[in-house]
């Protein structure tokens, strides 16, 4: 009986529009991993820690340095102190310090785009959670979260490519990796995005093999919904039935009444409608 339920759902599932049935994945991933976030404390520095203390520095100084409606040429990240290691500039954000705008010290190895992603989302959270503690945290919160959700994508890639286990495997060793658990969460190096090359090669790969399976459904009859070639699999046909032909038996769902030779010179047979 589960089973049935089990294909039953599934057959309503392809029968929803491919948009609906990302947007639905895409909530409901995004709602896993906002509870995984928040079960684990993944946006707490204190009950799960944090493993670095130096090139976070530098998001923290750029975030400061927006919230104060300051600029400075390149947009890049930076901070206001000598020591780019210590924690002064993370007191600064939190604290909301005014600052020299000329102390600031650019950091020009790279782009920055990460300060400027979490400044824009730091000044919209500022209307809701002036509290600087709160506001960091909240960044915690959403960084972990974008990583869980990538994790769930890729876990989902798998499952389709080898497997619920192979899945179930992979995501568990994420769960219960220390590093990434403390990591997940640092503003510099938003480890998420490190997995948006892989989600974007497992989709194209996904998309690339456009499998749309059809089923023989009996004699010369076909379909392409799974649901309705596997509705009644408990079924059999029955050979004392005054009528052969039993639509709600396996493979046996088409009414060959229209298998004629001058059908059959017209072109190919249309698919099975539901009866």
């Amino acid at each position: 009986m589960g089973s049935i339920t089990l294909t039953k759902a599934k057959g309503i599932w392809q029968t929803l529009p491919a948009p609906l049935r990302g947007a639905a994945t895409l909530l409901a991933v995004l709602a896993l991993a906002a509870l995984l976030t928040t079960v684990r404390h993944n946006a707490s520095a204190y009950l799960t820690g944090v493993w670095d203390t130096g090139s976070q520095t530098l998001v923290y100084g750029r975030i400061h340095q927006m919230e104060q409606g300051q600029y400075a040429p390149g947009g890049f990240l930076g901070v206001y102190t000598d020591d780019w290691s210590d924690d002064t500039n993370r007191a600064l954000f939190r604290n909301d310090t005014p600052t020299d705008a000329a102390a600031f010290h650019p950091y020009t190895h790279q782009s920055g785009l990460q300060g400027w992603l979490f400044g824009g989302v730091n000044r919209l959270l500022r209307h809701r959670l002036p509290d600087g503690l709160a506001r960091e945290t909240a960044l915690y919160w959403l960084n972990s979260t974008l990583f869980y959700a990538a994790e769930l994508l890729v876990a989902l890639a798998v499952w389709e490519e080898f497997g619920p286990l192979a899945a179930a495997f992979g995501f568990a060793s994420v769960l219960l990796a220390p590093w990434l658990q403390r990591g997940m969460k640092d503003l510099y190096w938003c480890l998420w995005t490190w997995l948006l090359p892989l989600l974007a090669a497992l989709e194209q790969k996904l998309q690339s093999r456009g499998l749309h399976p059809l089923f023989l459904t009996g004699h010369t009859g076909w379909t392409d919904d799974l649901y309705f070639a596997f509705a009644h699999r408990d079924k059999l046909c029955s050979p004392f039935k005054k009528k052969v032909h039993d639509p709600s038996a396996p493979y046996d769902a088409y009414d060959e009444s229209d298998d004629t030779e001058e059908n059959a010179k017209r072109g190919f047979l249309p698919p099975v409608q539901k009866i």
